[in-house]
């Protein structure tokens, strides 16, 4: 006889370190005192105990000429885990190389039943497993009766404390700027332009050479005291996968901020900004452009025909331009040369760059 095929105890692969190894034992002894238990004569003490002990003589008899007696050791863990079985070999020893998963609490259930009659031989018993070598199941401490019903309450409440759901995660920490001295918390470039919002759908200059798809336009403006960029608002509606790109740029041209915003709601949109940046005080200019080109609104400074034309008026900088260099919605990385606005330029965005 051999192990069960489908219970051997220990999985192709799995760790030693993760079983505990049963003794090759002998309980030829036991099943011997177990088959001369049956022969003895029992006192009758009820018709209805009589009528049983009539019936499995009567089974005794049919069975002679059956195959002998057959003995099965089973071991479950008080924890959680899958029960070993394991038929014993003809001589009544246990097969070598037997292993129990380890569990936490050690305390095993075992005994032996003989599947031809369905009895068990060996009864019903908990134990508690020591050691680190192999294990004689026979001799491993037997739990007192208090000693197993603390063990039951304590595994009913590990048991409990796992079915609980998880609690949720904490809400993310809130952003905090980062502390620079004289820091703004929050500018709109160009606010200072302006008396007033307005929706508006952005067109871009038609009047110029320069192809729309390389267009995108800048407005200069002023910052007079440092600040930290970590995160860009504005009210945007755009339909499908479109988005308004935005971006930073120094006096040199170095592109300092660069944000997508894209969102269809009746309140703001935000992005956020990976590292934060560090503004000093000084004149930057903000670009910005939607891809693809579609009917996007977001809320913007108005500026009429009037006020355009005198920012960029006489012999100074170009303060409300284009400039080109875009690729799709990405703005390059270096700001080129700044051109007056046509007949019909998209109003500036009103964005807000906070800390």
């Amino acid at each position: 006889m051999s192990i069960a095929s489908s219970r051997r105890g220990r999985e192709n692969g799995d760790r030693d370190e993760n079983y505990f190894e049963l003794r090759s034992i002998s309980f030829a002894q036991q099943i011997a005192e177990w088959q001369e238990s049956l022969s003895r004569p029992v006192t009758v003490t009820t018709p209805a105990f009589y009528a049983e002990q009539r019936r499995r003589m009567r089974e005794m008899v049919e069975d002679e000429d059956n195959q002998p007696d057959e003995f099965q050791l089973w071991v479950s863990p008080l924890a959680e885990g899958e029960s070993v079985e394991v038929m014993l070999n003809a001589d009544g020893t246990l097969p070598p190389g037997t292993k129990v998963r380890r569990c936490e609490p050690a305390i095993y259930n075992w005994f032996l039943v003989c599947t031809n009659e369905f009895r068990n031989v060996i009864p019903e018993r908990w134990v508690r497993f020591e050691g680190d070598g192999p294990i004689d199941i026979t001799k491993a401490p037997v739990l007192t009766d208090d000693e197993f019903r603390a063990a039951m309450k304590e595994q009913r409440r590990i048991e409990l404390e796992a079915s609980r759901p998880a609690p949720p995660p904490p809400p993310p920490p809130r952003r905090q700027a980062v502390k620079v001295e004289g820091a703004t918390f929050g500018f709109i470039p160009g606010s200072a332009l302006a008396a007033e919002t307005c929706d508006a759908a952005p067109v871009l200059p038609d009047t110029n050479a320069i192809s729309d798809n390389d267009r995108f336009a800048v407005l200069a403006f002023h910052l007079p005291t440092k600040a930290v960029v970590s995160a860009v608002t504005a009210c945007v509606r755009v339909p499908d996968s479109a988005y308004l790109a935005l971006a930073i740029y120094n006096e040199t041209g170095d592109r300092l901020v660069k944000a997508d915003l894209r969102g269809d709601a009746s309140g703001p949109v935000s992005a956020t900004v990976e590292p934060p940046v560090e503004l000093p005080a000084g004149n930057y200019r903000l670009g910005w452009a939607v891809w693809p080109t579609q009917p996007v609104k977001f809320q913007c400074l108005k500026l009429d025909r009037d006020s355009i034309e005198m920012l960029n008026a006489g012999e100074g900088e170009i303060v409300l331009g284009v400039s080109r260099g875009r690729a799709d919605a990405r703005l390059p990385k270096k700001l080129g040369e700044i051109e007056p606005a046509g007949e019909r330029f998209p109003m500036p965005p009103k964005v807000l760059f906070k800390g």
